[in-house]
């Protein structure tokens, strides 16, 4: 995950590499007496990746707000907004990306055991 003001974002993984990555995390849940855990591909359990502006922010150490822990980019101090909603600006660099992963992340998280136990309840 590139973090910090200059940050690469073509160092993130394409949409081929976290499929690869989300299934041999799933096969090592599997096979070994440890449970791996994957920041950007766990995201299933809460509806998508929680940098996204949903549920989730994060306040640093010196009072910025952060769309993640991961993306250090902020425009904002956490003393500069009352509603933590106004740090809706902070995702805008996020949404391309999360646009191009979410097809695969849904596709995905249907084939999960979760996501199967979702569609027969929804079935039901």
């Amino acid at each position: 995950m590139p973090v910090g003001s200059g940050a690469v974002t073509d160092l993130l993984p394409t949409p081929e590499q976290r499929t690869a990555i989300y299934r041999r995390i799933r096969e090592f849940r599997s096979t070994k007496p440890i449970f791996s855990m994957d920041f950007q591909n766990d995201a299933e359990y809460v509806g998508g990746c929680i940098a996204d502006g949903r549920r989730y922010l994060h306040i640093n150490a010196r009072g910025d707000v952060e769309p993640c822990v991961f993306i250090h980019y902020s425009n904002a101090k956490s003393t500069d907004y009352e509603a933590p909603e106004e740090a809706d600006t902070l995702c805008d660099r996020t949404t391309p990306y999360a646009e191009s992963w979410k097809p695969v992340a849904e596709e995905l998280w249907r084939q999960s055991p979760r996501g199967k136990q979702q569609a027969e309840k929804t079935a039901q």
